[in-house]
């Protein structure tokens, strides 16, 4: 059976974490999502600087893992945004209000 593989970039650090595997993008969507709503999580805690890419295919059937450059499925930020129903700029103004 054929798995995508991803893996997160961490912007502040400038590194990639472990790959890990799902069975498609909205499947890792999904698990991404809920940790970036996550406020224990690095990830929750810091969304604008983590982006999740899929990197490749695993085929358990044949143990073969095919690369493939890093393609962006969705920032943490934006996943948070969009489960949480917040608009595009919504963000931002909520963190400028207590600047008045």
């Amino acid at each position: 059976m054929k798995m995508n593989v991803y893996c997160v970039f961490d912007r502040a650090s400038g590194v990639y974490d472990r790959p890990w595997c799902m069975h498609s993008d909205p499947a890792a969507i999904r698990s991404f999502t809920d940790i970036s709503q996550d406020a224990d999580h690095p990830i929750g805690k810091h969304p604008e600087d983590f982006t999740l890419f899929r990197i490749g295919e695993w085929h358990d059937d044949r143990g073969e893992l095919i690369g493939s450059p890093p393609e962006k499925v969705i920032g943490a930020a934006e996943a948070y945004a969009a489960a949480r129903k917040i608009m595009p700029g919504q963000l931002d103004m909520v963190g400028s209000m207590g600047d008045n």
